[in-house]
């Protein structure tokens, strides 16, 4: 994350901060000077409830997401114009490793950074699995409403876009998948959580005479986070990894939101495991195959024409067929 100097006023400097892979500039600002450090970031209500539960008092040991000291409401009266700003903890992305431990602070890697690190993987699936189990179900999620913005709306867009609909392979498959969605638990879930959105914070333990490094994740960005299908956040960051057996090596995809077949792995057992007995692994092997149809098929039926046209669109064309076969097959 690169940071741009914005305002120096003497006592403190902030920096506007962008990604260069993803050539996007963020309403977030680093605020940083003497007794202060924190990012300022343009928000809504929603984003203020989901971090009042994230950071509960009564949650012990906390919830690997940032802290929120201060949100802010601000109204330009003689435009009407309306924002919410949040102060969340600095998270300083670092392209080294061995990090200085903070408390107050998360210094680390961009999952993306640290894709083949099978063990950075595996602790990114039990912290999503821990958030998820905190806040199983609606009711306890205290301000954060059930509005089905994400889920609902996309699978109605999947399903009556033309590449769908007059595809019997398809369709058949994504009737099944929404009737599959229908009775699958409801959590807290992030709605974007890419690698981007994860970060690694290298831990330094000492076992006897041996110096450990132990990858730590923290879930990050929860604009979008409300209750929603909970094997959506593992089936978004899994869904767009490289797959040998489908494209050849000239059409890999090298960009921050792709994790190797190993790294799938290793995040699809360790969420698994932290998961225990809420969910038995031959449904949650079904329930995310159905999260992978969703992910894919939404990225599907935005591409601009029928036949896939360049490694991009091949990429999410042949996916979809062969989801839609694995759909018909194993969900009977």
């Amino acid at each position: 994350m690169d940071r741009t100097p914005l305002v120096y006023d003497g006592d403190c400097m902030v920096y506007t901060l962008r990604s260069a892979e993803l050539a996007r500039t963020y309403c977030c600002y680093h605020v940083v000077g003497k007794d202060v450090d924190f990012i300022l970031k343009k928000s809504d209500l929603n984003e203020v409830s989901v971090y009042q539960n994230l950071n509960r008092g009564d949650i012990k040991p906390r919830l690997s997401a940032p802290r929120m000291y201060e949100y802010v409401e601000l109204h330009n009266k003689a435009t009407d114009d309306k924002a919410v700003f949040i102060a969340l903890e600095h998270i300083a992305v670092s392209e080294g490793i061995g990090m200085t431990d903070c408390d107050d602070q998360v210094d680390g890697l961009l999952m993306y950074q640290n894709g083949s690190s099978a063990e950075a993987w595996e602790s990114a699936g039990r912290e999503l699995a821990r958030i998820q189990l905190t806040f199983w179900g609606i009711q306890p999620l205290q301000g954060v409403p059930y509005d089905g913005k994400d889920y609902d709306g996309l699978m109605r867009e999947i399903r009556s876009s033309p590449r769908i609909s007059m595809n019997r392979r398809l369709s058949d498959a994504c009737e099944k998948v929404t009737e599959r969605f229908t009775h699958m638990p409801r959590c807290l879930v992030n709605h974007d959580l890419f690698p981007i959105n994860i970060l690694i914070k290298e831990r330094t333990f000492t076992a006897g005479t041996q110096r450990v490094i132990h990858p730590q994740a923290y879930i990050v960005d929860w604009t979008n986070g409300r209750p929603g299908p909970y094997i959506l956040d593992l089936a978004r960051v899994i869904s767009h990894c490289h797959r040998e057996t489908i494209l050849d090596a000239r059409d890999m995809l090298y960009s921050p939101k792709y994790c190797s077949d190993r790294c799938r792995s290793a995040i699809v057992e360790s969420y698994a495991h932290a998961l225990g007995s809420k969910i038995d692994r031959t449904e949650l092997d079904k329930d995310l195959l159905c999260g992978e149809f969703f992910e894919i098929g939404r990225m599907f039926v935005q591409m601009p024409t029928v036949q896939p046209r360049d490694s991009y669109d091949r990429y999410y064309f042949f996916n979809m067929m062969s989801l839609a076969d694995r759909v018909l097959t194993e969900l009977t």
